[in-house]
């Protein structure tokens, strides 16, 4: 099956900085990938350049088999290629229900009515608090908005940037769960992520990046049973008896 996403010798700079060095992935449909590494290594702007919002330097990044490097972010996302942002990012004064209707907007989601009660069949405590304001739900309902805001006008591809971060072990869990279920809609999904044991249960495969470059690339298997791959995540190994 050919690649959904493919990064191909990607150069990518913040000013005179040198952030991700040749670094080259691929992404097929219904996939979960899973991008691993310390802070730092270069996770959020192998985000940033898929997007747009952070365009390489040199190599090349396609969607769907086309180039989609330099284009802007807005064509980027109507292409189908969604962002669930680090820290969510949702309008804290505006209800949850205004928050959705506003990413209609940009989704060019036709039938808004439909689009909502599609979403509050998926996320049920959206639903019953579609009248608070957003800067009142907790954690993981936040991130919950955030999801179901990437998830209206039929994506083909999410990328989630670190989205258990700050959330507690029962919210990750629901959280690794909502990406399951959008992998099992058919849409790929790249996760950037620093709850290791959380990305490895939810991913088919996995980059490990150091750097800005693949230092390893495995299966979750492969990766779980590396130590040294292992040790670098800073994730302890278990004894075998």
């Amino acid at each position: 099956m050919s690649a959904l996403l493919s990064l191909e010798h990607v150069n990518t700079f913040y000013g005179q900085s040198h952030i991700l060095h040749d670094l080259s992935l691929e992404v097929r449909a219904g996939e979960v990938v899973s991008l691993l590494g310390r802070n730092g290594v270069g996770k959020t702007t192998t985000m940033r350049t898929i997007m747009g919002m952070s365009p390489p330097r040199s190599g090349r990044v396609a969607f769907d088999g086309e180039t989609i490097s330099g284009c802007a972010p807005h064509r980027v996302f109507r292409r189908g290629v969604h962002l669930v942002p680090q820290g969510r990012r949702i309008f804290p004064q505006l209800t949850v229900a205004e928050n959705l209707r506003l990413a209609t907007f940009r989704s060019g989601v036709r039938d808004v009515e439909r689009a909502f009660a599609q979403t509050y069949e998926r996320f049920p405590r959206l639903g019953e608090r579609q009248a608070f304001r957003a800067g009142h739900l907790s954690g993981g309902e936040r991130q919950m908005l955030a999801v179901a805001r990437a998830l209206l006008g039929q994506p083909q591809m999410i990328l989630f940037d670190e989205p258990s971060e700050g959330l507690a072990p029962r919210v990750v869990g629901e959280i690794r769960d909502i990406i399951g279920e959008v992998a099992a809609q058919g849409i790929a999904v790249l996760l950037a992520e620093q709850n290791i044991r959380m990305a490895l249960s939810v991913a088919s495969r996995n980059y490990v990046i150091d750097k800005g470059q693949v230092h390893f690339e495995g299966t979750s298997p492969q990766v779980e049973h590396d130590k040294e791959v292992m040790n670098y995540l800073g994730v302890t190994t278990r004894k075998r008896r």
